[in-house]
C-alpha cells in the first residue's frame, strides 16, 4: 500500500482547478506533478503490507 504526506496532499490541492492541464512525470519511484508554473515533488510512503 502507498500513500502521500498531508503536507503533499495539500500541495497537489492547491495545483486543482476546472480546467487545469496537469503532467506527472514518474522515474525512480519518484513522482513530479506540475500545472501551469507549479511543481509538486512526491515520494510515496510504502505501508509494509499485512502478514
Amino acid at each position: 500500500m502507498t500513500s502521500f504526506s498531508k503536507a503533499v496532499t495539500r500541495a497537489l490541492a492547491k495545483l486543482a482547478n476546472r480546467a487545469m492541464k496537469i503532467q506527472v512525470n514518474i522515474q525512480d519511484g519518484d513522482v513530479m506533478a506540475s500545472a501551469d508554473e507549479s511543481i509538486v515533488y512526491v515520494t510515496p510512503m510504502k505501508w509494509k503490507g499485512a502478514a
